[in-house]
This record gives structure tokens, sequence and C-alpha cells, in this order.
């Protein structure tokens, strides 16, 4: 993330799939901002536990773990059954039904 951020220093937003990559990049995006004297904005899916832990604000969106559980179900019967091709790549569908204003500190 460090050397993305060499290579694009003007990022204003850090988009996070999960509470481990937000974890990860906090640290990095912290530094950033001190050497840059200025915020950046943090996204994250399914942090909603610990958004409230910051000072800075955060868009936490929990997804349905429910809906992706079956989602993926349904797909692992689906190549068991060789309804869809092994080297086949797929995208679980997945739906957003929280979204939360937190605060970093």
């Amino acid at each position: 993330m460090e050397d993305l951020f060499e290579s694009c220093p003007d990022v204003e937003v850090v988009i996070c799939v999960n509470n481990l990559v937000f974890f990860g990049a906090i640290k990095v995006v912290q530094k950033l901002e001190a050497q840059k004297g200025s915020s950046i904005i943090m996204a994250a899916f399914d942090i909603g536990h610990y958004c409230n832990l910051f000072k800075q604000p955060i868009l936490c969106a929990n997804q349905d773990l429910g809906i992706m559980a079956e989602s993926a179900v349904n797909l692992l019967l689906d190549q068991i059954e060789g309804k869809i091709p092994q080297n086949h790549q797929i995208m679980i569908p997945t739906v957003v039904n929280d979204f939360r204003i937190g605060h970093r500190h």
C-alpha cells in the first residue's frame, strides 16, 4: 500500500473490502495523513463493530452474511454438479444493507 501511495500521492479515499484490510491500511493511511497534513477518507465493509472507535469519519458498510453464505453454497453445489467450469471466475453477489459513519482516532 505504501508503494501505491508513492505512485499516487493525491489519494483522497481508501476503500477496504473487510476489516482485516482496513486494519492493515489504517496505519499506512495515518502515516500518509501526517506527511500530507490532510485527511484521507476511509470506507470499509464489515467494520461496523469498530466504526465508533475512531475520531475522523469512516464510512462503514455491513454486508448481509446470510446472502453471501447462501450464494457461496449455491456456487459450490453448481461446481460439484459440473454446471460451472473449474477455471471460470465467479463473482459472489453481495447486498450492502447498512451504512454507518464512525470516527477515526
